[in-house]
């Protein structure tokens, strides 16, 4: 049995590190949305873009696009610095969109089966056995390495497979003995920037897809981590092991986190998995910070230091609302995206109807990507930039303030009496607070 850390965030860790950051100032300057209404295609036709992901450098925007009045659909390649887009049409008669793009705007994706395509419009077929169709889900930064899986067209039977200059292979796959049960098919569903860290889902004997990651090792074969064996029990019964589903929602582009949704037989929750360490750190609601207990949130992507975007729901029923929301990787809660810049003021709209769903985080954490349902029950995409965000964060070394240090912590609060890499939060003798970046 493999050993494990479960870190919960509790109310009070939260409000000692609120009492630490008592008095720290924060600052946040150019905060932005950029919306993207419609998109044209090469015919002229108006469509709507459904935005699933954003490039490493936020130059590139990807996803589905649709016109149901005309029965219209696509998939689209949105340039923000041109303004332009290009539509490429549904070929065939399984629904097409594109999931990754690389800077360059080369995007993976699947229109009836699985592909590349690029800026000019020209896709690329992806290489698979005989006899079977593939969907392609994400992409190396420099486009050598994609993933995704490929099915049987007798049994449907799903392969995890990674496709190196358009050539297919397959990644291992659990046994019986090791699953507990037969293994009901595997995707591939993110890789990391370098193609060593490859995160998707296995499905069990009951089609639950549980949460798996592939690891590059010496010899570069792969080998598959059944990660989500420490959390997961089929019926909830294991005090221990208290998921019913663990599922894989994003990647980081270092490989180093992925985020998580965690469901139980009462509730849901999200959790941030640090993959080298084997740790999970999960979210629960407990009445504090402004977030009622047993709110609902659903994990997206993640970004290097573990920012993650997610979704909040509040209300229930008809009634309910779907807010974008942000989890930081500093021991606090998550927020909602636009209580706290009060300038994005149309996903507070899109919050009251309009359903925002946040899809893709750029590595430095920097543009959000996502869309919502307009008053016209249309999508429109839309990229969040948090501009040049900082939390006090000083350049400045122990020593250099005026004052005298009275007390220094780490980022998760516990109180440190020399300085520890990483985030330090310095207690000065005239009752301000500092951070220090200590590397």
């Amino acid at each position: 049995m493999r050993n494990f850390t479960l870190f919960r965030h509790s109310p009070m860790c939260r409000s000692l590190l609120a009492a630490i950051l008592a008095g720290t100032t924060c600052t946040a300057s150019g905060q932005s949305i950029k919306v993207i209404e419609t998109v044209t295609d090469a015919q002229g036709n108006t469509q709507y873009p459904m935005a699933q992901a954003i490039s490493p450098n936020h130059k590139y925007l990807v996803g589905s696009s649709m016109n149901y009045d005309e029965m219209l659909f696509g998939m689209f390649i949105y340039d923000t610095e041109t303004e332009t887009a290009t539509c490429v049409a549904q070929d065939g008669s399984t629904a097409n969109s594109a999931t990754s793009v690389t800077d360059d705007g080369v995007a993976c994706g699947n229109n009836d089966y699985a592909m590349t395509v690029g800026t000019d419009g020209k896709m690329t077929r992806l290489d698979v056995p005989e006899g079977c169709t593939a969907s392609a889900k994400d992409m190396t930064a420099d486009a050598a390495a994609t993933v995704g899986y490929y099915a049987n067209e007798t049994d449907f039977m799903t392969h995890a497979c990674i496709w190196k200059n358009g050539k297919v292979t397959d990644l291992p796959e659990p046994t019986e003995e090791e699953v507990g049960g037969p293994v009901m098919g595997s995707e591939a569903q993110f890789v990391s920037a370098d193609a060593s860290v490859i995160l998707g889902v296995v499905n069990n004997q009951n089609y639950t897809p549980c949460a798996v990651a592939w690891i590059l090792q010496d010899d570069g074969t792969f080998k598959c981590d059944l990660f989500y064996q420490d959390y997961f029990s089929a019926d909830g019964s294991d005090a221990s092991k208290p998921y019913i589903y663990v599922r894989p929602m994003g990647l980081s582009a270092n490989g180093k986190y992925a985020s998580i949704t965690l469901v139980t037989m009462t509730g849901q929750n999200i959790a941030r998995y640090d993959i080298a360490n084997r740790k999970l750190d999960v979210y629960e609601p407990d009445g504090s910070d402004g977030i009622e207990a047993g709110t609902v949130f659903e994990s997206s992507a993640i970004a290097d230091d573990g920012k993650m975007a997610c979704l909040m729901f509040t209300g229930t029923g008809m009634f309910q609302q779907q807010a974008a929301a942000v989890w930081d990787n500093n021991g606090e809660s998550p927020y909602i995206l636009s209580d706290k810049y009060p300038e994005l003021t149309q996903l507070a709209e899109y919050a009251d109807g309009g359903y925002p769903t946040l899809t893709d985080i750029t590595p430095d954490g920097r543009y959000i990507a996502g869309y919502a349902s307009g008053t016209d029950g249309n999508y429109k995409s839309f990229i969040i930039d948090l501009g040049d965000v900082t939390t006090g964060i000083s350049n400045a070394t122990a020593g250099t303030n005026d004052n005298a240090e009275t007390a220094r912590y780490t980022i998760d609060g516990t109180r440190t009496a020399t300085p520890v890499k990483g985030l330090n939060i310095i207690r000065t003798s005239d009752g301000s607070t500092v951070k220090v970046m200590v590397k």
